[in-house]
């Protein structure tokens, strides 16, 4: 690590990082796919013109009939500075800058909260530690949502993230850009692609980013850097193989957690939204997030012939981290007078391996087209989260006040806390006449898991679980799709956030299910879009509001409609809207009246969005704008539902023009504004925090080819 970690510093010093294109194409991919490709080939990301398939067998996992919605690089926000930014118009994922999760990611999706070790994947099977945003060498970020979720053993329920790498290209491919932002923020990078050997059966892609992030908050920010490779080689027409390497820093200023106020008689009373300033830094320049870490994938494909090939891979990914993290609380919502908890955490540590070989087989007889999988792979997480001394200081939330620096801090306790799971699994997908698509699969799951405890024994968690999948779809015509899914699964519940008692402990996984029906378009009269009815359950967490111990409590249930639609009327115009809408999220709790039967926190029971782009090609060609509105509906503070937050609306605005520079050469420039009405809004509730939504922010950029 040492070498990895001069190398991460120099990156930051030395390096700018590579901005794609702001989403240029003015609209996102929102065709139903299966889950995404694994292994050695990242394979094309679905675009409108697909149509929805029943499994990839390259996907090395249970197939599955799910949503897939894909941002592709040209779509990225301009200037992001987590995946957020890039992902926000995709229906039902939700963010969480509550709990300071600005630098990094914190999202939500149906109503579920992504984990840090287990939500995210790297092309499609690989879980690396995700603690901060690395999109500047990726080419598509996929969001995974129904059944998708449930493929990959122990995950979230409610959807996952797959980032698919960059990879070479056939020809030599050269790239620079810069991007900025109102707050202060400054980027560049370099991207560099090229291909060896007689027949260029190796090829090399490189990625380098660094510079300057900011957030609308003065002086919180810092330096953030990124350096990439990906290699692909090729020996023989049998053998494949693909190595992805990245290795990052960020060390930036965090705003202060403002926690939820207590409740009184029943009801908890919000802070004056006019009178709280997000702008204002109510911490301190000591409040620093150091992280540095590297992820590694290597995968192998050999076909061994008639139709069989075979797949290993092997992951390996580490993050450490120093964080100096504060909370406001105990406050008083007339006069803003409270206390500013503030914990160190110099030396957590997170690592994740993986492993995984396969045999895959596709075959054809008479009027069936058959794929079948078999499989093993082992997931690990070691996880220490140290505990040391917390300092108290006044604060005021309408009117902050310098704090001074807290420490020394006492001595460290040292928490670890690792799981392991080892899956067997098999699938077999059928399509017959080219219309009717059936699969099946299941997978034996064994977890264990040792979880240390900041105080008292430590506890040990075995878990055995047959997870069985079953889905299908029905081609009604050529644009037209019936689709249904089902699935069993473990899955993780989380970590005890700030301001927990129990904080930052490890909960155990339990079971979840997963069903989902629904309708698909695909270019009928122009339309691509779809409509489909979901049925969830999982484990409750919840911040106790007597005890203050996050824990598991009953069971979640989500029961909701999700859409999304794209038109293109004319050439020059193109509308895409997407929605969620929760016929029911709701708290099932039978020993606790407390939250029993009550809404579930932080989940609106409608949000959606709508884009319009127009591209005047016939006035200035390769110009694009693009007007966009986000709306989520009114959403309870906490599991007791014992207040909630507005209802808000946030206008965002972009223009992306692109020009060639010669007969290979481009430029393309962007220019956009989030929030262009400077509404100001309660953004978010959970796990005991609340958010506040970023007020106007300019962002610019600019990506050249040479």
């Amino acid at each position: 690590m040492k070498v990895s970690s001069f190398l991460a510093t120099a990156i930051v010093v030395g390096y700018p990082a590579v901005l794609p294109l702001a989403f240029a194409d003015g609209d996102t991919d929102t065709q139903g796919q299966t889950a995404a490709s694994a292994g050695v080939s990242a394979a094309p990301s679905a675009t409108a013109a697909e149509k929805p398939v029943l499994a990839d067998a390259a996907s090395g996992d249970l197939g599955g009939i799910a949503t897939k919605n894909v941002i592709k690089n040209s779509q990225f926000d301009p200037a992001a500075t987590n995946s957020y930014d890039s992902l926000r118009n995709v229906a039902g994922v939700e963010s969480s800058d509550a709990k300071a999760g600005v630098f990094s990611d914190n999202l939500y999706i149906r109503g579920i909260h992504l984990l840090t070790t287990s939500s995210y994947r790297l092309d499609g099977g690989f879980a690396p530690v995700h603690i901060i945003s690395l999109s500047d060498d990726k080419e598509n970020i996929e969001v995974l949502k129904g059944a998708n979720a449930l493929l990959y053993g122990i995950t979230s329920p409610g959807g996952i993230v797959n980032e698919v790498m960059k990879r070479p290209l056939a020809e030599s491919y050269e790239a620079a850009a810069m991007s900025g932002t109102s707050d202060g923020q400054a980027m560049g990078g370099l991207d560099i692609s090229r291909r060896f050997g007689p027949d260029g059966q190796f090829g090399v892609r490189f990625n380098a980013a660094g510079g300057h992030v900011e957030t609308f908050v003065k002086d919180s920010g810092g330096s953030k850097g990124l350096a990439s490779l990906a290699m692909d080689w090729d020996p023989s027409h049998r053998l494949s193989v693909r190595l992805d390497y990245e290795i990052y820093s960020q060390d930036v200023v965090q705003q202060a957690v403002l926690a939820l106020p207590k409740a009184v008689n029943g009801v908890v009373t919000l802070p004056s939204l006019r009178r709280y300033d997000p702008t204002v830094l109510r911490s301190g320049l000591w409040s620093k997030n150091a992280t540095m870490g590297q992820n590694l994938l290597l995968s192998t494909r050999y076909q061994l012939g008639s139709g069989w090939s075979t797949l290993v891979e092997g992951g390996y990914s580490d993050a450490n981290r120093l964080r100096v993290l504060s909370q406001i609380a105990s406050y008083n919502v007339t006069t803003g007078a409270g206390t500013i908890t503030t914990t160190e955490t110099p030396k957590t540590t997170n690592i994740n391996t993986y492993l995984k070989a396969q045999f895959e087989n596709q075959s054809s007889f008479w009027v069936v087209d058959n794929d079948f999988v078999f499989g093993v792979n082992r997931n690990s997480r070691d996880v220490n989260n140290p505990n040391t001394t917390q300092y108290t200081a006044k604060q005021n939330i309408y009117n902050p006040v310098t704090v001074a620096a807290p420490g020394p801090f006492g001595p460290l306790q040292y928490v670890p806390q690792n799981t392991n799971d080892l899956g067997y699994y098999f699938s077999d997908g059928m399509t017959f006449y080219k219309r009717a698509h059936l699969i099946g699969g299941a997978r034996y799951l064994e977890y264990d898991g040792n979880y240390s405890q900041a105080g008292g024994l430590d506890s040990v968690r075995k878990s055995y679980l047959w997870s069985p999948s079953a889905g299908a779809l029905f081609d009604l015509t050529k644009n037209l799709a019936l689709y249904a899914s089902y699935m069993k699964a473990l899955s993780e519940t989380g970590s005890a956030p700030l301001g927990a008692v129990n904080y930052p402990q490890v909960l155990p996984p339990e079971k979840s299910t997963q069903k989902e029906v629904g309708l698909r378009v695909d270019g009928l009269y122009g339309v691509t879009g779809s409509v489909g009815y979901f049925n969830f359950s999982a484990a409750n967490t919840v911040l106790d509001a007597v005890t203050n111990v996050y824990e598991i409590n009953g069971e979640s249930v989500f029961k909701g409609i999700e859409t999304s639609l794209k038109i293109q009327p004319v050439r020059s115009l193109t509308i895409n809207g997407s929605g969620l809408y929760f016929v029911d999220a709701v708290q099932v709790a039978p020993l606790d009246n407390t939250i029993n039967g009550r809404r579930q926190e932080n989940t609106p029971r409608l949000a959606g969005s709508l884009l319009v782009t127009y591209r005047p090609y016939y006035l200035v060609e390769g110009l694009a704008l693009t007007g966009g509105v986000r709306y989520a509906g009114v959403k309870y503070v906490n599991p007791e539902d014992q207040a909630t937050i507005p209802a808000f609306h946030v206008v965002d605005l972009n223009a992306a023009y692109t020009t060639r520079l010669n007969s290979v050469n481009k430029a393309t420039f962007t220019f956009g504004v989030n929030n262009a009405l400077n509404d100001k809004y309660w953004s978010n509730a959970a796990e005991g925090a609340l958010g506040v939504g970023a007020p106007r922010t300019f962002k610019a950029s600019i990506k050249t080819t040479f």
